[in-house]
C-alpha cells in the first residue's frame, strides 16, 4: 500500500514539474542567486548593471518605466555652473516593492515604478528648478546623499554632513 502510495506521489510531482519547469527553475535561480546582477537588452532597451532584489521579477513595462526615466536624467540635468549638464547611471538595484535605487555619479536617486512616469518625471524637473534645491546642489553636489522620488508630489532628499 505504501508502495503504490510513493509510486503515485512521485508520478504526480514528476508531471507537475514537467508542466511548471520554467516557472520552478526561476525560483530556484534566484533562490541560490540572491542578487542577480544582469545587463538588460531587449530591443534596443538597454539597462547596464541592473540588479534585482530576492524573489524579484522585473516585467517589460517596468523596464520600459526604467529605459525612459533613465534616458530623460541623462539628457536634461543641472551641474554646479548653473547650465544643463548629463547625469550618468552608473548602475540600478531594484526590488520586490517596485522601487528602483539609481546609483549616481554623486550619491543615488529613488523611484517606483508603480507611479506614474510622467508624475515622477515632473516631480523631478519641480524639484530642481526650485530656488533653494537648486542652489544646494550646485554648491554642494558632491555631498548629495539622495534624491527620493518614490512618494507623488513629494521630493525628499539628504546631504552629507561636512564635519
Amino acid at each position: 500500500m505504501l508502495r503504490k502510495l510513493f509510486w503515485a506521489l512521485l508520478a504526480i510531482s514528476l508531471i507537475l514539474y514537467f508542466l511548471f519547469r520554467e516557472k520552478i527553475n526561476n525560483t530556484i535561480n534566484y533562490r541560490f542567486h540572491p542578487e542577480k546582477i544582469i545587463d538588460l537588452t531587449l530591443g534596443n532597451i538597454e539597462i547596464k548593471n541592473l540588479t534585482l532584489a530576492t524573489s524579484t521579477v522585473i516585467t517589460m513595462t517596468e523596464r520600459e518605466w526604467l529605459y525612459t526615466f533613465i534616458k530623460r536624467l541623462e539628457r536634461v540635468n543641472i551641474n554646479k555652473n548653473n547650465t544643463v549638464g548629463n547625469i550618468k547611471v552608473y548602475s540600478v538595484f531594484y526590488d520586490k516593492y517596485h522601487d528602483a535605487y539609481l546609483k549616481l555619479e554623486n550619491g543615488e536617486m529613488r523611484v517606483n515604478t508603480n507611479n506614474s512616469l510622467e508624475t515622477t518625471w515632473n516631480d523631478y524637473v519641480s524639484a530642481i528648478e526650485d530656488k533653494d534645491l537648486k542652489n544646494k546642489m550646485m554648491t554642494d553636489i558632491d555631498n548629495l546623499e539622495y534624491l527620493d522620488l518614490r512618494f507623488i508630489n513629494k521630493l525628499f532628499y539628504k546631504f552629507k554632513d561636512k564635519r
